[in-house]
């Protein structure tokens, strides 16, 4: 699997735009720039709360297809570079695959960066920790956010699951279709956190529209308001 392409090149070694192209217009089959060949997925719009959505075109992997050992569209290149340089929030299970703990960021705003050790009882439970010092912090949300930019890059959830497992408290693992919701999925997450239905925190893509703070008086309570994808195109 690998991350939607927004162009690919023809047998002429001629680039094409995803959301230009038109089937037949290069010379075929079209080809990543590390020479796997690539399918067109065109424009279109569809249809969500009675409304149509312009959707935008891309280039993506046939079925079972790979890029080549470094290519930038690779989804495994990107998590391993990732998972080099995260300080150990992005844990290292086998190979070509790795773990990320939902709990780790909350752990490290908890603690304030103050060191600490599983004392055997119930920090045990909750898997290993990882704030040893006040500077790691930047160090995790840094690659947090990396790795949600990588999966909205990505075609589907697939796509990056098989390389990046999403594990919450001790192993309780969280599949990414409900931690990570799209803008034509910002029902789904609504009803999902309105209803409680999720312990776990979730990644909501989108573009901010306003900031309240304070909601009521409250400093614990603030909203984010995202635009509405039937808004943007």
């Amino acid at each position: 699997m690998g991350i939607k392409m927004d162009h690919a090149f023809d047998q002429n070694g001629d680039r094409w735009e995803a959301d230009t192209y038109t089937k037949g217009t290069g010379a075929e089959p079209l080809q990543c720039k590390c020479g796997t060949p690539v399918a067109h997925n065109p424009p279109y719009t569809r249809e969500m709360y009675d409304q149509s959505v312009f959707v935008q075109g891309y280039f993506r992997l046939y079925p079972k297809g790979a890029h080549a050992a470094n290519c930038r569209f690779g989804v495994d290149e990107e998590i391993n570079e990732i998972a080099s340089t995260s300080e150990d929030l992005i844990e290292s299970i086998q190979h070509n695959r790795y773990r990320m703990r939902l709990v780790m960021i909350k752990e490290a705003l908890e603690k304030g960066g103050r060191n600490f050790e599983d004392d055997g009882g119930t920090r045990a439970t909750a898997g290993r920790t990882y704030t040893h010092n006040p500077n790691l912090l930047p160090a995790y949300i840094n690659s947090a956010k990396r790795a949600l930019k990588l999966r909205a890059l990505c075609d589907k959830d697939q796509d990056i699951e098989q390389h990046l497992e999403l594990v919450f408290e001790g192993n309780v693992k969280v599949a990414w279709n409900q931690f990570y919701f799209e803008p034509e999925r910002h029902a789904e997450a609504y009803y999902a956190v309105s209803h409680n239905t999720v312990q776990h925190p979730v990644a909501i893509q989108g573009a901010v529209s306003s900031v309240r703070t304070e909601i009521r008086g409250d400093k614990t309570k603030n909203v984010i308001n995202l635009h509405s994808i039937l808004q943007v195109r």
